[in-house]
């Protein structure tokens, strides 16, 4: 079964991978759940910048990765006639010729303002092809001294996700805001703070180069400073024992390549493909990187017990796979299904878990994956 198949439904499901690409191995992943469960704030300890956001908006930042050192305080910046422009092709507009931008940000007990700030838009593809869309309030404010203090918000979110009137969650990895701040004679920034969480909600205009376009944005910033590496996940250890099993039947579908835009034709497969049904299963961990399911519920496709294994250290997700035949829609051939389960909840008595079919079209790159979500809740 294919790699990519597993990294798709690792998306669907809500979770965030930390700078992988489809096909190669994973890294450490962070479940954002879907909905409401009752888990209270955000557990969130860091986020991860994109591949070269270094190089359009000074961060001070030696790797890709933070994490937070102090509490989140929420704050709000707005965008409105942000003028759009291309840093890839052309000269910033001079100060003045774009929007004006206001932000109230805290960071740990220093509260910075900004009340005629220059607002600007922009489409940036980062270095591994990902295309986002971007807003920045900055100012020059006197510092008393004759000199001036640089203050800049900026907040990105994919270009898949822009629409007129569209409220976008910041997640920390595709979608989040950052805040720098320093002196103009400072080589980089001597404040840098970040948000994992909040919504960014556009206005009216587009991102075409020359248009304007209003958004505001309400986000939680904390202090952050660079780690080597992706930050530990948050959450709890799962518990060994007897859950109810949950499952939603109305599946999420995604597909890519050759199959692009044939969603609709994989959306009437049935749970029951995956032998699966709600009911109460019994969660064993029998050793610190392996998870036993037993139980009618969760089908045999996957072995009687179902043996899932760690994705990462600690085990903040477990994966099982195996390969299918057959055929499917539009076509492709049926390569074989998954079971995840989330191993560091945000909450011990509610687990998320994803179950998947994958598709793939046997003579071109392409697939689509069709992920039933669901839940376990401990009894």
């Amino acid at each position: 079964m294919r790699a990519q198949s597993t990294f798709v439904a690792l998306a669907l499901l809500g979770v965030v991978a930390c700078n992988s690409a489809p096909g190669t191995s994973t890294p450490h992943i962070h479940w954002t759940p879907r909905g409401d469960t009752g888990a209270g704030p955000s557990t969130s300890t860091g986020g991860t910048l994109p591949s070269g956001f270094g190089n359009i908006v000074p961060t001070s930042l030696p790797t890709d990765f933070f994490h937070f050192t102090a509490p989140a305080v929420s704050g709000t910046a707005t965008f409105t006639d942000a003028v759009v422009w291309d840093p890839m092709v052309s000269d910033m507009p001079p100060f003045g010729a774009g929007g004006v931008g206001t932000a109230d940000i805290t960071v740990g007990s220093d509260a910075f303002s900004v009340t005629d700030g220059d607002a600007m838009g922009m489409p940036w593809t980062d270095d591994a092809g990902v295309a986002y869309v971007m807003l920045s309030t900055f100012a020059e404010v006197p510092d008393g001294a004759g000199g001036y203090l640089e203050r800049n918000v900026f907040v990105a979110v994919l270009a898949t996700d822009f629409a007129p009137g569209a409220a976008i969650a910041l997640d920390g990895t595709d979608r989040f805001a950052v805040f720098t701040a320093g002196p103009d004679t400072a080589p980089d920034p001597t404040v840098f703070a970040a948000a994992v969480t909040g919504t960014l909600t556009f206005g009216t205009g587009s991102f075409a180069v020359g248009d304007h376009l209003s958004a505001t944005l309400v986000a939680d910033f904390a202090p952050a400073e660079s780690i080597p590496g992706p930050p530990p996940p948050a959450g709890v250890p799962l518990v060994a024992g007897a859950y109810d099993l949950v499952i939603d039947a109305t599946p999420d579908v995604v597909c890519g390549g050759s199959m692009a835009g044939h969603e609709a034709s994989f959306s009437a497969i049935p749970l029951s493909d995956l032998g699966a049904s709600d009911g109460t299963l019994a969660l064993a961990l029998p050793t610190a990187d392996q998870l036993s399911i037993d139980g009618a519920a969760i089908g045999t496709l996957f072995g009687a017990p179902a043996l899932l294994d760690a994705v990462a250290s600690p085990p903040d997700t477990f994966v099982a796979t195996t390969d299918l035949t057959g055929t499917g829609p539009d076509g492709t051939d049926r390569a074989g299904a998954y079971v995840l389960v989330e191993g560091l909840p945000e909450v011990a008595t509610l687990v998320h878990v994803g179950l998947g079919l994958s598709y793939v079209d046997p003579v071109a790159d392409g697939g689509c994956d069709v992920v039933f979500h669901a839940e376990l809740h401990a009894r």
